[in-house]
């Protein structure tokens, strides 16, 4: 397969990039500072833009068979950079017939499905009061996502950390854990955008042990 990611020199998206290519797909990797990849492959292609270039943003989609976001926001931002981002991914999918879109938010972005958690309802409080602007964002990022019409996944984080990949479990709110590796995201974002997984769905994505 062809996976385009954007996001692709970020902790998780690099990790993306890496292991689809030792899977064997093709990747095209869109990167606002491409020389922080440090990837050299045959099969991945680097587009250096910014994802306000919907030139470049149409470059990096077209052929793809999948569209993996690793973006996130930053906690000094202005504005909704990663939300106007997505929405112009969106469309550069739609206008080339790329149907498989695999991106990430966080549980404050809420689902229908969510139930009660006491320590994820006091994080997602935290993110409102300390870090309005980039929720903001993420709120705008999953809007784009399920508006889309794409065969969408929303994966929501909980803190991430480093470590080896191991097995992950998902689910809403009330049924995931508040820990997930670095490593075993990368892994469930590159599974998801291969296959039939979760497709419109947004669970929360943590690790199973």
């Amino acid at each position: 397969m062809r996976i385009a990611v954007f996001g692709s020199t970020g902790a998780v998206g690099r990790l993306v990039v890496r292991a689809a290519l030792a899977e064997g797909h093709e990747v095209v990797a869109h990167a606002r500072s491409p020389q922080k990849l440090g990837v050299h492959h045959p099969a991945l292609r680097v587009i250096g833009s910014s994802l306000t270039d919907d030139v470049d943003v149409a470059r990096a989609v077209a052929g793809a068979d999948a569209v993996i976001s690793a973006l996130g926001p930053s906690p000094l931002q202005r504005g909704t950079p990663i939300g106007e981002g997505t929405e112009r991914i969106v469309a550069a999918m739609r206008h080339a017939g790329v149907d498989r879109l695999v991106a990430i938010a966080t549980p404050t972005a809420p689902d229908p499905a969510d139930g009660r958690d006491l320590r994820m309802a006091a994080i997602v409080r935290t993110v409102r009061i300390v870090a309005p602007g980039p929720r903001r964002d993420v709120l705008r990022t999953a809007d784009a996502v399920r508006s889309s019409g794409l065969r969408w996944t929303l994966a929501r984080l909980p803190m991430l950390r480093g470590g080896d990949a191991r097995p992950v479990r998902t689910g809403p709110v009330g049924e995931s854990g508040l820990l997930l590796t670095r490593a075993a995201l990368a892994a469930y974002l590159l599974d998801a955008a291969t296959s039939d997984r979760d497709v419109h769905a947004a669970p929360v994505v943590s690790d199973a042990g």
